[in-house]
């Protein structure tokens, strides 16, 4: 793991240019470790679902499950090939590049500053299926994609997954 943290804090140097200074985050760590758990077990549990997907499919998948299978599950096309026992369609990556081209997204503008606020506490990461807990109200926020309503709230503590409302 220790290798890991290094060649992030490589990669904070990196991008110290385009970004600035990083601010400090101290539960970086302790999410990275989480994560890698999760991959580790990832491969076992993708491969059981693209199983499934081929014997309803009776091995016939459509561009769409080869997509599905590499982009959302990641399954290496080497690996959906073998298992499905079928070559990748042959314009499997031009399709794939396509539709990203379609979802690429302009990079979200920072509408808040939160540096003065104390790191929320991620219990989502220490039992993800939490389904009550107890937090502070740290900071309300005026939502300014919202006529400025007053329901941003920033937690001392939360147990909701950090990408999805926490």
């Amino acid at each position: 793991m220790d290798g890991f943290i290094e060649i992030f804090e490589m990669h904070k140097r990196d991008l110290f240019g385009v970004y600035g200074e990083f601010p400090e985050y101290k539960s970086f760590r302790h999410i990275i470790e989480v994560e890698y758990e999760r991959w580790l077990t990832t491969d076992e549990a993708q491969t059981v679902q693209l199983k499934k997907l081929c014997q309803k499919k009776k091995n016939k998948l459509s561009i769409d499950d080869w997509i599905l299978a590499m982009t959302s599950w990641g399954i290496p096309v080497e690996t959906i090939a073998k298992i499905s026992g079928t070559p990748a369609p042959g314009n499997l990556y031009y399709e794939i590049a396509c539709r990203q081209e379609k979802v690429m997204k302009a990079p979200e503008k920072i509408l808040y500053n939160t540096i003065h606020i104390k790191e929320t506490e991620n219990l989502y990461y220490n039992d993800s299926r939490l389904m009550e807990f107890n937090g502070t109200v740290l900071e309300v926020f005026a939502n300014q994609l919202e006529d400025n309503k007053r329901n941003l709230v920033i937690l001392d503590r939360s147990a909701f997954y950090p990408t999805s409302g926490g």
